[in-house]
């Protein structure tokens, strides 16, 4: 009995000793720091101390009491019970754990066992959001699945766990995570850089704009080893990188990849990421972190900010952290299916350095051959859509940049044709239809055709004044159908008689095949209206002029992308284009500075395509040290500046609402010196005339070119640029009577 004692209490001794030793391996060896192996560890220094008490105690009782009374051996028995109940709760512990805790230390040196932590991933939809946490260490198909389950009430779609302000209803339930089966490569050694490098070459993309930093080392040189299949565009500064990215999605159809380090390097892409939310882009934000272990501790370290992942998640309609090395590639495969499912928005990834360095046996993902996920228009709501918009005297259509996004114009074009309906197009959807089609017209010719319909067809916008939170157009005399593949373009203040959740493109097929077509043309009602909106553009100038300049100069496949300046307000409206995705403004965010590092990226990704740039002095001053870039990569872009050596709409807006007018004033390099030093061309410029001239031979030298035009000020456009009348006319300006005539009432 006395042996077996001291047996069981060096058993014990022992057991404790292996769970301290285990857990601080595994701590060390996780490059996680404590965290991970804190519990294990815990019960294995209670159950040690407890131990070596129980067996002094025991030890002293056997030499000095030989003889036990019951109550001695009894006390024996519950001391030991303590001991095995707490042995018990650290057993059930590990068994929580990955099994490969103590075999990955002990068998298998240098193999990073899964870290465990939560991992959290967020959708986002309109205005709100879900989001779905997971505690699984592997976060396989299967184990997300069981996730989602279990936070989703039985049998009801993924989309009830979204505000129902903003539901999205989802063809697939809880049952199912993801597109199709998802098929894992064979696993290999590798860094997380190594796994994000390679995963990107699978999903398809060739680009990755970005600066490299101290925690993105192991990112950079995982790209190093695909230099062959991926191309690293490093620019100046992170905001151009964000926005290279947001140019070259828009325009290839392809998804835009950013690289950027955490903290200051975010906050400066933001400006581009905000601007890509705005305009439909899919770009793939790929930011860095502090190590794993310091997440939200405000430790102080180099680039931390306090709440990084809420800020990217701010800009993101879905983004997640990596955890281990394992994740990489699974974070990389979701996060380009996001950017195929419904709206295209921007999604974004944070992959700590610890995480990026970590080496181990990850298994990359194969994308699916097909990848479809765009949202199907409900059958019986394009019946009813087709016989609202049948039975209307003069339906009009609306077309906004989500329509251009779904690559819709051919289908736009069958629905126009049959119903002959007037397209008006908003400033960030023109193009959608080319401006030869008799029935398109821009904003300001939608003021002759809306007073007149009955039905409105609104696809792929949100239909609201960017002046002011209200309808573009009121609705209290035509019924407005809504397509959207975001349900929160229809929430108040829009009134739709009906709403049709999905993808523009098949919503637009759709209802095509369901029209009977044969209506009256329309044709010399567009003409007199065309005309009547020329009638007004002419009086601005000299916007008009240069616009005319511009257009004539300008292939009809060439891009021009347009910053916030006096001649871009006008040309973003007034100048004819012929197709798709060859105007590319900020939209609604409005963000200065944009045009030239945004120009850089459509260059970058349409090399044969002429790209054409306009900026004001002011805005072009954010970016001019990417003349270093268009050097260095002779990217041929033709940037042209507006220089009147102010921020002339902050000194017409208000000296306007004022009288008079401050900090509009302006200080500029000499722009033909500022070339010269970046070893680009350089060209001034003082007339319309002179761009006409000009324009075409730096477009064919196929390099970069700086063109200053210097101008003075400008007529002000807004009386004319909103599809509600808005803005001072100036000179007691009053529109001529409507080509349609007053409608009826």
């Amino acid at each position: 009995m006395e042996k077996r004692d001291i047996a069981s209490s060096l058993f014990l001794l022992a057991l404790g000793i292996f769970f301290v030793s285990g857990s601080f391996a595994h701590s060390i060896w996780s490059r996680y720091g404590p965290g991970p192996g804190f519990f294990p560890l815990l019960f294995g220094i209670v159950l040690a101390l407890l131990s070596v008490l129980l067996f002094v105690d025991r030890t002293r009782r056997v030499h000095k009491e030989r003889d036990k009374t019951g109550s001695d051996a009894q006390r024996f028995v519950n001391s030991h019970k303590i001991v095995a109940y707490l042995f018990c709760c650290g057993c059930v512990y590990l068994a929580m754990r990955p099994l490969g805790f103590l075999i990955t230390v002990f068998l298998f040196p240098g193999r990073d066992p899964p870290s465990g932590r939560a991992e959290i991933i967020q959708c986002r939809v309109g205005g709100g959001g879900c989001r779905i946490g997971f505690d699984i260490p592997t976060f396989s198909r299967a184990e997300r699945a069981s996730a989602v389950r279990a936070s989703a009430p039985a049998g009801k779609p993924l989309g009830h766990l979204i505000d129902p302000a903003n539901t999205l209803h989802f063809d697939r339930t809880a049952n199912e995570v993801g597109s199709g089966p998802m098929t894992m490569t064979g696993s290999a050694r590798m860094t997380g850089g190594q796994a994000l490098a390679r995963q990107l070459v699978l999903e398809g993309i060739t680009d990755v704009f970005g600066i490299p930093g101290v925690q993105l080392d192991w990112a950079t040189d995982g790209l190093y080893e695909v230099r062959d299949r991926v191309r690293f565009w490093v620019p100046r500064h992170e905001q151009t990188a964000a926005y290279m990215a947001d140019g070259y999605a828009r325009t290839t159809g392809r998804i835009g990849a950013c690289l950027v380090v955490p903290g200051p390097g975010l906050l400066n892409a933001a400006a581009g990421l905000a601007t890509a939310w705005a305009c439909n882009s899919r770009v793939l934000a790929i930011a860095g972190q502090v190590p794993s272990i310091a997440i939200g501790k405000e430790y102080g370290l180099l680039h931390e900010i306090a709440g990084q992942t809420q800020i990217l998640g701010s800009l993101t309609k879905w983004h997640a952290v990596a955890r281990s090395p394992m994740d990489v590639p699974r974070l990389v495969r979701e996060a380009v299916r996001q950017l195929r499912c419904g709206r295209p928005r921007p999604v974004g990834i944070e992959i700590p350095p610890d995480i990026l360095s970590a080496n181990a046996e990850v298994r990359l993902v194969d994308p699916p051959q097909h990848e479809d996920e765009r949202a199907v228009p409900d059958g019986r709501l394009i019946e009813q859509a087709a016989t609202l918009l049948q039975g209307a005297h003069f339906p009009v259509i609306f077309a906004g940049g989500g329509a251009l996004a779904a690559g819709a114009s051919e289908d736009l074009e069958r629905v126009a044709d049959r119903l002959q309906a007037p397209v008006v197009m908003s400033d960030n959807g023109r193009g959608v239809l080319s401006d030869r089609h008799p029935l398109a017209t821009n904003m300001l010719g939608g003021r002759a055709v809306f007073p007149h319909a009955d039905a409105v067809l609104v696809v792929g916008s949100r239909f609201t004044d960017t002046a002011s939170p209200g309808p573009a157009w009121p609705q209290d005399k035509a019924k407005f159908i809504f397509v959207d593949s975001d349900p929160g373009a229809w929430l108040p203040p829009q009134q739709p008689t009906l709403a049709i959740h999905g993808d523009a493109k098949l919503a637009l097929a759709a209802l095509a095949d369901a029209l009977p077509g044969g209506r009256p043309s329309r044709a010399a009602d567009m003409d007199a209206v065309r005309a009547w909106c020329e009638l007004q553009a002419r009086k601005v100038e000299p916007q008009w002029a240069w616009t005319r300049a511009l257009r004539a100069a300008l292939p009809e496949d060439g891009v021009l992308v347009q910053d916030l300046t006096q001649v871009c307000y006008f040309s973003r409206s007034f100048l004819p284009l012929y197709r798709p995705y060859t105007s590319i403004t900020p939209g609604r965010q409005g963000t200065l500075g944009f045009s030239f590092p945004t120009a850089l990226g459509v260059a970058a990704g349409n090399p044969e395509r002429p790209v054409v740039c306009l900026s004001g002095d002011g805005g072009f001053g954010y970016g001019l040290a990417e003349l270093a870039t268009a050097a260095k990569y002779q990217l041929p872009v033709v940037a042209i500046v507006f220089n009147d050596r102010q921020f002339a709409n902050i000194r017409l807006l208000h000296t306007r609402t004022f009288g008079r007018a401050m900090g509009h004033e302006l200080n500029n390099p000499d722009f033909a010196k500022l070339a010269d030093a970046f070893s680009v061309n350089g060209a001034l410029i003082r007339s319309p005339d002179d761009l006409a001239g000009l324009l075409p031979r730096a477009i064919a030298s196929r390099e970069p070119w700086l063109i200053e035009a210097q101008v003075g000020d400008m007529a002000d456009p807004w009386h004319l640029v909103r599809l509600r009348p808005g803005g001072v006319a100036p000179g007691g300006h009053t529109a001529p009577p409507n080509p349609l005539g007053e409608p009826s009432a």
